[in-house]
């Protein structure tokens, strides 16, 4: 992500997460090609402010690698990621994530990397009309573009195989919008070809050329930011899109040492520490924690006040509502079903705990 403050429709409440590519390059903000996209206009470049036409929100581009899932897990007995079940009337069967304690304690302690450096590779449109930045693993001559991210999309797989939901599919590349609709073929054709020669064919020559990046294939995104400059290469744990949360930095000895380095994300608005940003509010201040190799994950996450809220709150006390198992009736049936005929408040029963209960809210891991 990026802050993007001569764009006047970017938010300034994004946080700033790289420094090499200026996604507004890519992005029609003016509409010159595009006739619409959906009501969340542009994820990257800093955004949508208040001021634009469409939701406001920060800057939510990320790359993503893989999702192990929900932190409020139903579990395969088998597993070695053991959330506890006590609060389940069932106890479940199958697997649906971990606990965010355990995510950390795992990447940390076996999963050693490289600084992860990256290469454009290719703008392209899904088949949901999705316009994406690819850093394909392989350019278009079969040649490795991106060697040290698939190395980590690799061991990220292997760790967390027995995470059962785990999502492996469509990595490597960063959302620029949804929904894409254009006035003609024409204007959506010459879009695509005027991304790929004036930004993106020029971004892969010159993050490829090893003579130009220090005799490495492929350039560091974040080590120009001052709190990413002796960590930078590493990769987030995030909560939501625009919501990293954990940083993963590598060791000096980067693959050949023993795991990796952990960071909490502290963000400040408006003088509080928050869990999310808000898209109305100020600026958004960064602040890298170093959770202490010698500190349990679980136990820093029970240190740090809001850390532990949004932990919890995503887990042990938020669930999602059911979706209904009655039929509907009219609002003065419900009223006399309450209050019966002669106003008193008649009983109800109470609903049981959903055997698989709690939040499938969607972690992953990405750049």
């Amino acid at each position: 992500s990026q802050r993007a403050p001569d764009v006047p429709t970017a938010n300034q409440a994004s946080v700033m997460h790289q420094t090499k590519f200026d996604l507004n390059r890519l992005q029609d903000r003016a509409n010159q090609y595009l006739c619409k996209t959906s009501d969340d206009g542009w994820l990257a470049g800093g955004g949508n402010a208040p001021s634009s036409f469409v939701l406001p929100h920060i800057d939510s581009a990320h790359m993503e690698f893989v999702h192990p899932g929900s932190i409020r897990s139903s579990l395969a007995p088998t597993s070695e990621v053991q959330p506890d079940t006590a609060s389940y009337l069932v106890k479940p069967a199958l697997i649906t994530g971990a606990p965010l304690g355990m995510l950390i304690e795992r990447v940390r302690a076996k999963v050693a990397f490289d600084q992860i450096r990256v290469v454009p590779t290719m703008g392209q449109f899904t088949d949901t009309q999705e316009y994406q930045l690819r850093f394909n693993p392989n350019d278009q001559n079969n040649q490795a573009a991106n060697p040290t991210m698939l190395d980590v999309y690799n061991k990220l797989v292997n760790e967390f195989l027995d995470v059962q939901v785990l999502d492996m599919s469509d990595p490597f590349h960063v959302s620029m919008c949804r929904e894409t609709k254009f006035c003609t073929n024409r204007s959506r054709n010459e879009f695509l070809d005027r991304n790929s020669k004036l930004t993106i064919q020029p971004w892969s020559r010159w993050s490829s050329d090893t003579a130009k990046q220090g005799g490495y294939l492929g350039t560091l995104l974040n080590d120009q930011i001052p709190q990413y400059r002796d960590k930078a290469g590493g990769f987030f744990l995030f909560v939501t899109r625009n919501r990293p949360l954990i940083y993963f930095a590598p060791k000096v000895r980067g693959q050949h040492a023993t795991g990796s380095l952990a960071y909490y994300c502290e963000w400040r608005q408006d003088g509080n520490v928050i869990e999310f940003a808000n898209p109305l509010g100020g600026l958004v201040s960064e602040t890298l924690v170093e959770i202490p190799p010698h500190v349990s994950a679980q136990d820093f996450i029970d240190q740090e006040p809001v850390l532990k809220r949004l932990s919890s709150g995503l887990c042990e006390d938020y669930s999602y509502q059911d979706m209904p198992s009655t039929e509907w009736t009219p609002p003065w049936s419900k009223a006399m079903s309450r209050h019966g005929r002669d106003g008193r408040i008649a009983s109800a029963s109470r609903h049981p705990r959903s055997p698989t209960g709690g939040s499938v809210a969607q972690w992953g891991w990405g750049l």
